[in-house]
């Protein structure tokens, strides 16, 4: 297996880890070999950044000459989006959501309200209804009548 076809295999992150590990330098110092400071490659690293093209072809090249053969830039330009972006992407998704929800039950609202209003109206005649019938009949006997 060519070293391009061992990367591929690869998600991005762990092609640079891989990188690093086959020339046997800490992140630091590979860093410095391409003109990185270390917690940019960490990023990378654990996938928390992308690579940008500048980068990915001083990547490529590095590659290139630790593995003896073409190891091409878009090997290591980000192919795909970083947690990070997934987690904002998805909180973007979720505000436009509970938005639409709200601007929903705003309309229905001058709809709901009115109903709601009877609705009170209604229980306040029945508990008046109840009421007057829990009230004991009015006596039509007299003072002296017995029955």
């Amino acid at each position: 297996m060519s070293a391009r076809e061992e990367l591929a295999s690869l998600l991005l992150p762990q092609r640079i880890a891989h990188v690093i590990s086959r020339a046997g330098l800490s992140q630091e110092d590979f860093g410095k070999a391409i003109g990185a400071d270390r917690p940019r490659v960490n990023a990378w690293v654990r996938g928390r950044s992308g690579v940008s093209q500048e980068y990915a072809e001083k990547i490529a090249a590095y590659a290139s000459s630790l593995y003896r053969e073409n190891v091409p830039a878009d090997l290591f330009v980000t192919d795909r989006r970083t947690p990070l972006e997934v987690a904002a992407a998805q909180l973007a998704q979720t505000a436009r959501s509970i938005e639409e929800a709200l601007i929903a039950l705003t309309q229905i609202a001058a709809e709901v309200v009115p109903l709601l209003e009877r609705q009170e109206s209604l229980v306040r005649e029945m508990q008046s209804f109840v009421a007057e019938l829990r009230r004991p009949p009015a006596s039509s006997a007299g003072p002296g009548d017995s029955r």
